[in-house]
Parts: C-alpha cells; sequence; structure tokens
C-alpha cells in the first residue's frame, strides 16, 4: 500500500486513514492473578539432619501471600559436591503454598541425604506457618531458642500444656544462657508442671547452666524441666553446669528433670555432662539424680541414660 512503513522497533506505529493506532508490544501475556496459599505470611527458621548430623542443615523461609517466596540457607556442613547438586532442590519448593505440593516435591537424585534434609527444615519452618492448635496432628513447634523461652515462661506462670503437643524443630545450643530457668517451677511444694507431651525429635539442647560459682541459681527444682507431669520424650540434653543454693525447702536436681510427678512418664531419653556437674550448697535436704531427681511413685522412665565424664555429684 501507498505510504506503508516498515516496522523496525518499539513502539509500533500504523498509519491509516484519519486514524492513528500505536501497539507498544505485538503480543501481551494477561497479568497473572497470584494464588494465595495456606501459610502465614512471614519469616520462619527451620532446621533437619543431613548428611553431617552433628550440623544441621537450617533454613530461613519467608511466606508471601500465602507462598513461599524465599528459602535461605543459614547453616550447612554437607559435602560440598553433594550439596552443589543438592541445592536445586530449592527451586522446586518456590512458589508452593500448601504441605501437600511441598510433600510431593522430589529430592535431588546423587544428593538424596542432603536435598531431602533442605526440604525437611522447610518444612519444620514451614509448621510455624500454620496456625498450630497443640493436637497431636499440628503441635507446637520449638525451633529457635527464643520460642524456647517463652515456653518455659508460660509453663512457669501455669500454663500446664495438658493435652497438648510441643515438638522441638531444631539442635538448640544454650551456652549464652548464664541461668536457665527449668520448664516448670517448684514454690515450697506446690508446682508449675508441664503436663502435655513434649517430643524432642531425637534433636539435643546443649550447653544447658543453671548458675556458676560466684552466680548460683536458687530453684527447688533444677534440671532442664523443673517439673513433669506429662510425657518428655525422644530428648537428648547436654548439660555444663548446675550450681545452685537453696535452703527454703527440699530440693531435687535432675539433668534432665528436678520432680518428676506420678504417672508422668520419660522415653528415650538421655543427658551427657561433664565432672562436677551438679551441685547444691543450700541446707535444705535435697535428691539428686543424673537423668531425674525426684520420681514420684507410678512414674515412669523408659530406655534413657546418662553419661557424666568421672561423674560426680556435690553437695554439703
Amino acid at each position: 500500500m501507498a505510504g506503508d512503513k516498515t516496522l523496525t522497533s518499539a513502539p509500533y506505529t500504523f498509519t491509516m486513514p484519519a486514524k492513528e493506532v500505536t501497539v507498544s508490544a505485538l503480543f501481551e501475556k494477561d497479568a497473572e492473578q497470584p494464588t494465595t496459599g495456606s501459610y502465614k505470611d512471614g519469616t520462619y527458621t527451620g532446621s533437619a539432619k543431613g548428611h553431617d548430623s552433628t550440623v544441621p542443615v537450617t533454613v530461613t523461609v519467608t511466606v508471601e501471600n500465602g507462598n513461599i517466596s524465599r528459602i535461605d540457607v543459614t547453616k550447612q556442613n554437607e559435602t560440598e559436591g553433594y550439596w552443589a547438586k543438592a541445592i536445586a532442590i530449592i527451586e522446586k519448593l518456590l512458589g508452593l503454598g500448601n504441605d501437600s505440593d511441598v510433600n510431593d516435591v522430589k529430592t535431588i537424585s546423587g544428593a538424596t541425604q542432603s536435598s531431602t534434609a533442605i526440604k525437611e527444615a522447610v518444612q519444620n519452618a514451614l509448621k510455624n506457618a500454620e496456625e498450630a492448635d497443640g493436637s497431636e496432628s499440628n503441635p507446637y513447634v520449638i525451633a529457635n531458642i527464643d520460642q524456647l523461652k517463652a515456653f518455659a515462661d508460660a509453663v512457669n506462670k501455669g500454663n500446664s500444656y495438658a493435652g497438648k503437643y510441643v515438638v522441638l524443630g531444631a539442635n538448640l545450643d544454650l551456652s549464652e544462657i548464664a541461668i536457665w530457668a527449668p520448664i516448670g517451677n517448684s514454690d515450697h511444694g506446690k508446682t508449675n508442671a508441664f503436663a502435655g507431651t513434649f517430643d524432642g525429635k531425637g534433636y539435643t539442647v546443649s550447653h544447658v547452666n543453671c548458675g556458676k560459682a560466684g552466680a548460683a541459681a536458687s530453684y527447688e527444682a533444677i534440671g532442664f524441666f523443673g517439673v513433669v507431669s506429662g510425657t518428655v520424650k525422644n530428648l537428648n540434653v547436654q548439660i555444663d553446669k548446675f550450681y545452685n543454693t537453696y535452703s527454703e525447702y527440699n530440693i531435687a536436681m535432675g539433668g534432665l528433670v528436678g520432680i518428676l510427678e506420678s504417672k508422668a512418664v520419660i522415653d528415650h531419653c538421655s543427658v551427657t555432662g561433664p565432672d562436677f556437674a551438679l551441685s547444691d550448697e543450700g541446707t535444705a535436704a535435697k535428691v539428686v539424680g543424673g537423668l531425674v531427681g525426684h520420681m514420684k511413685s507410678n512414674s515412669l522412665v523408659a530406655i534413657a541414660g546418662v553419661i557424666f565424664t568421672s561423674a560426680q555429684v556435690l553437695w554439703r
């Protein structure tokens, strides 16, 4: 046609009789509307065991619009070659918004252990992105020290968690806490006990300190847990030192639990520690044990162990 123009670059202009039409693109895809996933928006942390069982794979997962928008690996000690392959699973997980889709993601061939650890760490993080109700199928997940301290504080203020389920989602290092406040307490024999089910999932809480020389703690019930009337299972605790001075009432000191109430259960748990691990210099009567201080009638300890190097318990 006379007056036709050759189109060489955008925007493209077509001249027609008495009308000018400008086209900015020859083809334009309709904007996709984001689908809303089932997770609660926020940033969550989770860990899982990889090929190196001593250093868990730890991730931070960001959820936007209910879907996974970002995954950052914050700690890992996997074999370099396998890890380079394993991280391909992250791309598969991005954009997903429900447990079923995440669970269906296949691990990476040739890096199964490391990619499985990434996936499980993400799943553990996402448990915190759901509205947990403390049921067996949707338990409260403790994946960092702040959550553990908040849990202990709640129990010590009277929330027994009776009928509720709490799980550990990562190894936790308490070395920065000089005086650990045991979970559950006792005041002249009146207790606030943990009455739910705590599942450590095989993880370890390490470097538990309850006081030190010159700055002793002052508790009636001393342990990682102070008082338990429910169940604690699959938990490993490594203590550094318990220094306690208390003279107002009877003392119960144990590496895992100070007082195990009637009908309470400890199942598949362990405690490890160094020389001179447990010490109380108060004048009150005291009962001391590596695992449990005072185990009341009808309570149960099943398949549990204690290892102290040249263990010594000191008291006056």
